[in-house]
């Protein structure tokens, strides 16, 4: 099994995963031409994908979903009150073969398992998603405005996690949104600080099971990686801990993370 982000930012996400049999897309929220161009870095087409699972309507998750799904017959995954919304907003049309799932349901694909879980976000039914192939466990937590403990049985058994850290809370309030929008952002329902996902990770380290860390959903605004990688580091450093980690981007495809 692997996991590979094609884009990961305030501006465009979308996460491909797969193994020897089966690939499909976690949300697609950059144009098809966009998407095409990243798979093709990725050493794969559209036509080889099988499906694309939602996690929530906004448009740095969707915006390409309806071209790239009408063009190429792909299925998209999505629970019944997503659904519907991305109806009503025109992201799914010419789309021909739509399945709903419920969360806590297990949806097979090829020989992968995926389980969507509630997340906490200012969005109509948000899920993230486990994917499981046989024993093996790894999570794309995004958008998220705390962890809930849902969240942390979720993750406890992953041994790769792709985790959102989209903002510094000091940049954030030092920075130019509107207080209205800072609330947001760092409220329930908002998106994981640098803090809060320093802390989740640091709860996983005293296992044995989690082999590395993506950071995923940085803000250009509001982060920098190299603050992120500088607390991370000194965060390991007190815990006498290591782990492989890398800090996705928005404007290329990260390395390609195989879970085994």
């Amino acid at each position: 099994m692997y996991i590979q982000a094609l884009a990961s930012g305030s501006k465009g996400n979308s996460y491909l995963v797969g193994s020897d049999r089966t690939a499909f897309l976690v949300d697609q929220g950059l144009s098809a031409l966009q998407l095409t161009r990243r798979l093709q870095d990725a050493g794969m087409s559209p036509g080889e994908l099988q499906a694309i699972f939602v996690t929530h309507e906004h448009g740095d998750h969707i915006r390409g979903i309806r071209v790239l799904a009408a063009r190429h017959d792909i299925p998209v995954y999505a629970s019944q009150p997503l659904m519907s919304v991305l109806k009503e907003k025109g992201a799914l049309e010419g789309v021909k073969r739509l399945r709903v799932f419920e969360k806590g349901d297990t949806v097979q694909m090829g020989d992968l398992e995926l389980q969507p879980f509630s997340v906490s976000h200012d969005a109509v039914d948000p899920v993230n998603y486990l994917v499981r192939h046989g024993d093996l466990q790894a999570s794309i937590v995004t958008d998220l405005g705390f962890v809930s403990h849902l969240v942390r049985e979720k993750v406890r058994a992953c041994r790769w996690l792709y985790l959102e850290s989209n903002h510094d809370l000091k940049m954030l309030r030092q920075g130019p949104y509107p207080l209205d929008l800072q609330r947001r952002i760092r409220g329930r329902q908002g998106h994981l600080s640098n803090e809060q996902a320093l802390d989740l990770l640091e709860e996983l380290l005293p296992g044995e099971m989690l082999q590395g860390v993506s950071f995923i959903h940085l803000s250009e605004e509001n982060n920098d990686p190299s603050l992120l990688r500088d607390e991370l580091q000194s965060r390991l450093e007190t815990m006498g801990k290591n782990i492989n980690f890398e800090i996705c981007t928005q404007h290329s495809i990260a390395e390609r993370r195989k879970i085994s």
